[in-house]
């Protein structure tokens, strides 16, 4: 069995750091950097998803911008085969088990919504109400 990087690692965390860095992509912000990127894609979120009927069916933070992320409103991968392709990037192993792929593709978004909030408490880009 392949053993992938704990998510709560440093290596990991810097993995996905970059890829999410590398997904976060607008046209009006080229230059620039992670925490305007960050500020953008969070306030961008709170106006769109954060309306009264979304607030009651998804309570949770992490649901809700998993669920805009579910959207694309940015770069992310969204296929399984690429889902795929860049977790083994991001856990630096080849190969995978099928409980493994299966287990990624259906935390996906979630897990990537996790992965943007801590990001944002770490440098303090935005301020979610």
């Amino acid at each position: 069995m392949t053993k992938l990087l704990r998510t709560n690692t440093n290596e990991y965390r810097t993995n996905v750091y970059k890829y999410i860095d590398s997904i976060i992509d607008f046209e009006h912000l080229p230059t620039a950097n992670r925490a305007q990127k960050m500020h953008s894609l969070l306030a961008e979120f709170e106006r769109v998803a954060n309306y009264k009927y979304n607030l009651i069916k998804l309570p949770n933070t992490q649901e809700r911008l998993a669920d805009y992320l579910q959207g694309l409103p940015i770069g992310i991968d969204y296929a399984n085969y690429k889902i795929l392709e860049v977790a083994k990037k991001l856990h630096n192993v080849t190969e995978l088990t099928e409980k493994q792929e299966d287990m990624i593709i259906n935390n996906w978004f979630s897990h990537i919504a996790f992965m943007i909030l801590q990001l944002n408490n770490k440098i303090n880009a935005y301020k979610l109400a």
